[in-house]
């Protein structure tokens, strides 16, 4: 088992575009005991020299833990290693970034970008129920799953994206369930790019289904399957 306080004295041999993908890697290498921070208040407390106080750190991002994070080394062993990625806001991860965390913390922004999961070529399951990029206007490339020749499962909440075929570059996949208003959307327009995405990935015998997120009803659209 590979001691966290110990990689960082050495320079870092990865370096992650999104600050908050790595911390989910992190999860998982700590899942898979490759990494062994400790209990949470012991980490706070090892990286403070004192325990966490609300009076003092205040209900946010503890700057301290985001920054070990930040230099935290991974090599390219660990990447290989992570065959599961689940970006959640229940991730225990996130009591070693706030010790108050309840599923929310100043100091914790989503994900514009997805481009360090390439960097996970054992990668077998995919799931984002949160901080994939909704409210930036900006939209989420998918590009960077191309590669993945070992993806099987992807389930996400996505909103404004581009890239959706890079799904049809993931020879292993055989589930895809998103959820979003514009994704739903597309893909129940005949002709759409998207729908010719999902009706490609049907005929090669994934499962797949797309489900909305706010609509008015009763009676309420069926998903896309």
């Amino acid at each position: 088992m590979a001691t966290a306080l110990v990689r960082i004295a050495r320079a870092e041999s990865v370096i992650f575009q999104d600050p908050l993908m790595k911390i989910f890697v992190i999860s998982e290498l700590m899942r898979l005991r490759r990494i062994d921070l400790g209990p949470y208040e012991r980490f706070h407390e090892r990286l403070l020299g004192r325990p966490h106080d609300t009076r003092v750190d205040g209900f946010r991002a503890n700057p301290t833990a985001l920054d070990y994070f930040a230099r935290l080394q991974l090599t390219a062993d660990d990447l290989a290693a992570v065959e599961q990625l689940h970006l959640d806001g229940g991730n225990s991860i996130f009591r070693y970034v706030d010790p108050n965390w309840q599923g929310y913390s100043d100091g914790i922004d989503e994900m514009k970008r997805i481009d360090d999961v390439a960097r996970l070529p054992n990668l077998t399951e995919f799931t984002a129920t949160a901080y994939l990029a909704d409210r930036s206007g900006e939209r989420l490339s998918l590009a960077p799953l191309r590669g993945l020749a070992k993806l099987r499962r992807i389930a996400a909440t996505i909103d404004n994206y581009s890239d959706l075929d890079a799904l049809l570059a993931l020879p292993s996949l055989s589930v895809c369930s998103l959820m979003g208003d514009r994704i739903y959307d597309d893909v129940m327009t005949v002709g759409h790019p998207s729908r010719t995405v999902m009706d490609t990935l049907r005929s090669r015998g994934a499962k797949i289904r797309v489900q909305w997120i706010s609509r008015s009803g009763p009676p309420w659209p069926k998903p896309f399957e």
